[in-house]
């Protein structure tokens, strides 16, 4: 219930007569001062206008006046210059042809938004509209703000322009309940990172982004975690008349649907493909609609698609095993128990730092300095009035989430205390601190051991080759006198001995041959705990063999398959006669380069990631002794 299913439509819209006239004009115009010294007769600025036009006509105005202003069209004696400065002339005076009233894409958001009620003074819907192009974004704000007659607060622009703060203020302020903003209209800044769900869950692309990975990022700004409505998502698409130009921007309604199937499958649409960077896979579209692929060819289906991972693990998921899982081990019963516990330890059971709200599974906290000090480079709003409020009660901590949310300068009363929180990781380093260097506890425990028997407590781990902890394990070496008797797993090392239980470990001081002793056990119990862990790392070594043999095959069979690729997009450029120009010599040669990159890179984390080191690191976490113990 956490993850509504999310609704996604797309309105298209056949061009208007003003807008095809465009089109077909897009569609034969030439440039002679852009890519001189290629073949390309402007393919590339071509491109751009009709990107810039299919956001909107204020774009492609935009787009035209700026090359209109170049350096470049300064001379008008020049041929080529005039040429070009009439052909973008002519094209400006088609495009501000397209009135809004001829701007049928247009109409229908504005239809949309009347729907949902926004041209009424009591409406709270919101709504999230997403352009790239600031010029239509700022079209988008006076004529909606004139036709819906809306106040200057009701409807905001989010672009890259404002600076940090600003940013944040307007994001904080659209996310609380009572904020006056009903429209946010929103440059592709507005799809990273940030959170839009709170009290909204509609989203409009007025115009679609060139990327996979720009799509699926502008949808994920209200289909996220803690979204309590269903998304609802319309992909608004002017279509053109002509078929050949419909058949170069099927791309765009095919990458609606792999962003959806990829959401779906749980699966990740930087696969599809594979260039994992938004701008390169905006090039990539662009290209394959200036050559005229195939929807299909361009955005491959992600059935044919194998990711690394799958790579690795193979293609058959019916075959993976189900993830094993466990409880933590741990002393105490509850996270509060130990921080009870190490606040009694660190600054004394009679202390006023603390406050214990038991009936609320929490405390409140007067950090003392060593720990305001770790707050420093951490947001000032977490601590209040020098008091943090602490709890473990995970439905506590969302209820004040949700209350913060009433007024944009509120901060959540409580926050959730877990072992990363800073607190935590405070008590942990003044606990450990109690300690010296090459110094463990002894503990005296109430069953389990007798005699003269001893267990030295360890905590093992194997890394990588990158210093990664691979094996972590927690294991008792256990002694009867000097003669080693078993090593122990922790689990049933605390069960025996009741430490899970927790234990009434009476304290006082030890005979000095007890701790002679002791100490003499140091040296065989370390050898035994390497020999247990270097049989873990072989044990796994074992497991890893034919997975990591066959990932290393899979992959070359990936990177292979990737070159031939590129080079049947070589061969169909080459088999239409015309010779490869220079901007798709050097596309091809970067996406040959990417994946031989890709390629070594992989084998390096496969080496360095699950190649271990032989030589294991060893801590001494303590020693356990009877309790009748010297």
């Amino acid at each position: 219930e956490a993850f509504p299913e999310r609704e996604v439509s797309l309105d298209k819209h056949s061009a208007s007569v003003d807008e095809d006239a465009v089109f077909v004009y897009l569609s034969k115009v030439e440039f002679y001062t852009i890519d001189s010294r290629r073949r390309s007769k402007g393919v590339l600025f071509r491109t751009l206008l009709l990107k810039a036009f299919l956001s909107s006509p204020a774009a492609c105005i935009a787009t035209i006046e700026s090359r209109l202003a170049h350096k470049d069209l300064e001379d008008e004696t020049k041929s080529e210059v005039a040429h070009d400065r009439r052909v973008l002339n002519e094209l400006k005076a088609l495009v501000q042809a397209v009135s809004p009233k001829r701007f049928p894409k247009l109409q229908a958001l504005l239809q949309i938004l009347k729907g949902l009620g926004l041209d009424r003074a009591e409406c709270r819907e919101r709504v999230v509209i997403f352009s790239e192009r600031i010029a239509t974004l700022k079209f988008l704000e006076e004529y909606l703000k004139k036709e819906l007659k809306l106040k200057s607060q009701a409807i905001e622009v989010f672009h890259g322009s404002l600076g940090d703060q600003d940013q944040q203020s307007l994001v904080e302020t659209f996310g609380t309940e009572h904020s006056p903003i009903r429209i946010l209209l929103a440059s592709d800044v507005a799809s990273e990172g940030i959170n839009l769900h709170y009290y909204c869950h509609r989203l409009v692309h007025f115009d679609l982004p060139w990327s996979l990975i720009t799509l699926e990022q502008r949808n994920g700004r209200i289909d996220r975690f803690g979204q309590t409505q269903t998304p609802e998502i319309t992909c608004l698409l002017t279509v053109p008349g002509n078929p050949k130009l419909q058949g170069d921007l099927r791309v765009l309604e095919l990458l609606i649907e792999r962003e959806q199937n990829a959401h779906k499958n749980l699966g990740d649409v930087a696969w599809l493909l594979n260039l994992h960077d938004a701008e390169k896979e905006e090039d990539r579209i662009a290209m394959g609609i200036q050559e005229g692929e195939s929807a299909e060819a361009v955005i491959p289906d992600e059935q044919k698609v194998t990711d690394f991972m799958a790579l690795m693990m193979g293609d058959d998921a019916d075959d993976e095993p189900s993830p094993k899982t466990r409880d933590p081990v741990r002393l105490f019963a509850s996270d509060l128990l130990y921080a009870r516990e190490a606040f009694n330890e660190i600054l004394g059971s009679k202390t006023t730092a603390v406050e214990w709200h038991d009936h609320l599974q929490g405390m409140t906290v007067h950090p003392p300095d060593d720990l305001l000090r770790r707050f420093d480079l951490l947001p000032p709003e977490l601590i209040n009035d020098n008091e943090l409020k602490l709890t473990v009660d995970r439905s506590l901590v969302m209820k004040a989430l949700e209350n913060s949310r009433e007024d944009e300068q509120k901060w959540p009363e409580w926050q959730l205390f877990w072992e990363q929180h800073p607190i935590a990781e405070w008590m942990a380093d003044r606990v450990l601190g109690e300690f010296a260097r090459h110094e463990a506890p002894v503990l005296r425990v109430a069953k389990g051991l007798d005699g003269d028997e001893a267990v030295v407590l360890f905590q093992g781990m194997v890394s990588s080759r990158r210093s990664q902890p691979i094996i972590v394990d927690w294991f008792g070496v256990h002694f009867h006198g000097q003669s080693f008797s078993k090593v122990a797993p922790i689990e049933e090392l605390l069960d025996a001995t009741g430490l899970a239980k927790g234990t009434a470990n009476p304290g006082g001081g030890l005979a000095a041959e007890t701790i002679e002793r002791l100490v003499s056990l140091l040296g065989p119990a370390t050898v035994k705990a390497k020999e247990r862990m270097q049989a873990l790392r072989k044990e796994r070594m074992k497991d890893l063999a034919a997975d990591v043999r066959d990932g290393l095959r899979k992959l070359k069979e990936w990177r292979d398959r990737r070159i031939v690729q590129l080079n049947d997009r070589r061969k169909a450029i080459l088999a239409k006669g015309r010779g490869l120009r220079r901007d798709q010599e050097r596309r091809l040669a970067n996406e040959h380069n990417e994946v031989e990159k890709r390629y070594s890179a992989r084998q390096e984390w496969i080496d360095q990631g699950l190649r271990t080191i032989e030589e294991p690191y060893l801590r001494v976490a303590a020693v356990l002794i009877p309790l009748d113990g010297n």
